[in-house]
Parts: structure tokens; sequence; C-alpha cells
């Protein structure tokens, strides 16, 4: 049956892996169905491999490095909630079970000793000696299969008024969230479709992340790492382009006018792209906290670029945020409507949460003791 983490295990001497675990937030477990802390992907699984990011900015991923053996049956990794730095694993959706194909070989969501009931955990199982061909083979598999329902949510296939959950995680409507935008279900941004542009082996704008046909969700992906160097830079607007379907470049310089340099060819349709064997003309990718979509994606030596504005009010946020979130109370920083930002809201919440001082008027950072902002002049 299922595995916990509760057994004694041990590593099984396998090398240093390339994820980042998954624990900031806790272990995910499993809650009621319109509980607060329930996780919401952002993308409906499928046959197609794709990361499991939540709508509030979280991922799961595996809490450890390296499995753990229970009885020389199975072997086991804790899954855990954490923020959107990398420390998500591509999975995919077959006859309900949730497969991740990694390092360590193929494992499966398992609920921990298929107790099917409140606050059980769940981990990544995968058979091994006796039970080598029992992954995804073993009684009935109650305790591994799952369904996705219309809001996001994950369900058990035997236990539907149950879903997956972590209580730590922080809220969707929480601006302070750590690893990607903020997002409080106001738009705080836009991204606008400036055309398909030829690209040669001299390359208009550098590769970020080469191409994965098998990763459906690395479109989202590059455009939340382009958010992350803006609000981390101050700048306000980015580059970021798809080349051969999912191959991604991106600029967070504002003035940036490399993706023009072997011209431009047209506003659509693309070419078809020798990896995915189609054309991308309406893809229909969307952000909560952007205007404007993505649709199409560029075929062979096609940059489809789009640009990426963040409007005032979100870097002003992220200004604040983004020096010490470790000390900004959430619940304050929820408070905060967009009627709200005024100087002595501004400097009042950010500068007793943050031990930085900011300026009222323009959200800047004030430099050392000096009474007036550098960057707007304005006295404090």
């Amino acid at each position: 049956m299922g595995c916990t983490s509760s057994l004694p295990g041990s590593h099984q001497g396998i090398q240093s892996s390339t994820y980042s675990t998954a624990t900031q937030y806790g272990q995910l477990r499993l809650v009621k169905k319109n509980d607060p802390s329930a996780c919401k992907l952002t993308v409906k699984l499928s046959g197609s491999k794709s990361t499991l990011a939540l709508d509030n900015g979280c991922v799961l991923g595996p809490m450890w490095q390296a499995p753990k053996d229970a009885w020389h049956q199975w072997s086991y990794i804790d899954i855990g909630v954490g923020p959107s730095s990398g420390s998500s694993i591509s999975v995919h959706f077959e006859n309900e079970f949730i497969v991740w194909d990694g390092r360590h070989g193929r494992y499966v969501f398992d609920i921990s000793m298929w107790k099917l009931e409140e606050g059980n955990h769940l981990v990544l199982v995968k058979g091994v000696g006796v039970k080598a061909g029992n992954t995804m083979n073993e009684s009935d598999n109650k305790g591994r299969k799952f369904v996705q329902n219309d809001d996001g949510t994950i369900s058990p296939s035997h236990a539907r008024h149950l879903c997956l959950g972590a209580e730590g995680m922080p809220s969707t409507s929480s601006a302070a969230r750590v690893g990607g935008a903020a997002s409080n279900g106001s738009q705080r941004g836009r991204i606008e479709f400036l055309g398909l542009w030829k690209d040669t082996g001299d390359r208009a704008m550098p590769i970020k992340i080469n191409v994965n046909p098998g990763n459906s969700n690395q479109m989202r992906e590059g455009v939340e790492n382009l958010l992350r160097e803006l609000q981390s830079s101050g700048n306000r607007t980015g580059l970021v382009a798809f080349q051969s379907y999912n191959q991604i470049h991106w600029s967070s310089s504002p003035n940036d006018q490399g993706y023009k340099k072997h011209g431009f060819i047209s506003m659509g349709p693309p070419s078809k792209s020798s990896w995915s064997k189609r054309r991308h003309t309406s893809e229909g990718i969307t952000f909560s906290n952007l205007d404007g979509r993505i649709d199409i994606l560029g075929g062979n030596w096609q940059n489809a670029v789009y640009r990426v504005t963040l409007d005032d009010e979100a870097m002003i946020i992220a200004e604040a945020v983004l020096v010490d979130t470790s000390n900004i109370k959430i619940t304050e920083i929820d408070s905060l409507r967009s009627s709200d930002l005024d100087a002595e809201s501004l400097q009042q919440t950010f500068n007793k949460h943050s031990g930085e001082k900011f300026c009222g008027q323009c959200g800047q950072k004030l430099k050392g003791n000096s009474r007036f902002c550098s960057a707007c002049g304005s006295k404090q």
C-alpha cells in the first residue's frame, strides 16, 4: 500500500539533484473541498508534462533532494509547497495517476498509507524490490488515483469531498507573495503582441530557456521569470519572445530593441514549429495579473515578441515588498487597496515591518538618513 515519511528511512545515495526542494509552506495534505488552504493549479493536467504551479504563485514539489526507503519495497519523497523559484517538477496525468518521470525514475502521487482522511499527507512513491512493478498496479490503487476539479483543485478519486492543500500557503490576494508577481485579483499590468521577427544563429535576443515540447507550461514560466526580473530591477517594461514553439527569450531592459536586429516578418500567422509539428496561432495563455494574452508562438527562426508593462501601483508594492518579505505581516499588506496607496499608508505599513524607509510620494527606498527622496525630490 502507500508509504509514509514517519517510517524509518534512509537516503539511497543518489547524487545531488537538479531540482530545488519545496518546503517553505509545509507538507501537502488532504483538506476539505472548500477549505481556504486548498491548492488550485493554474493549468489543466493532461498527458503532456506541465509544472504544478498554483494560482497564488506557489508550486508543488519534492521536499527532499533524494528519496527514502520503506521496507525495501517503496522509494518515496514527501511532497511540499514552496515559492515558484524553481521548486516545482513537471508531471503528467495518466489514467488518474499524477506521474513524475524524474531523475530517480517514475514516481506517482500517493496518499500516505492510503488513509483518505483530512490532515493526512502525500508523497511521491515508486515500487522497488519485490514491488518494482507495482507503482501503478497496487491493489485497487485507491490512494494513488486523482481527479482535477473545475476550480483547479485536485481530489482523490475515491474521496472527492477532500482535495490537496497546505495550511501555510500565502493567499491568492497576498501582494507579499514570495517568488512571483503581485496578484490580488486586480490587473497590475499588460502584455501586448509586437509581431513576428526574424532570427538567425546570430541571436537577436539571448536564449533563456531551450525548447522543451513536453512542457506545455513553459511559456508561462518564461513570463513569470521576466516579471521577477522587472520587480527586482525596478523597471516597468520588458520583452519576452517565443520561438520554435516554446524556446524562450526575454529582456528586462526597458529600451531593448535587439529583437529588431534581423527584421520584421508580419503580425502572423507564424510558420510551423519542427518541434511541435504545429502552427501556434491561438494558444490563449492568460495571466491573472496581466491584461492581454499570448496567442501566437513563433515557428522556426521566428520570434513572436511580446511587451510586458507593469503599472505604477504594481511597482510601488514590489519595491517595498522585495526589501525584506520575512518581516512584513501579510495581513497588513492584504489590507492595502488601490485607494490606500497614499503617503501615510505606504510609509507606516512598509517602514514599520521592513525596517527600511520609503518615499511617501513615489514609493522608492530612501538612502541612509536622507530627508529627501533621490528619485522624486520630495521632502520626507
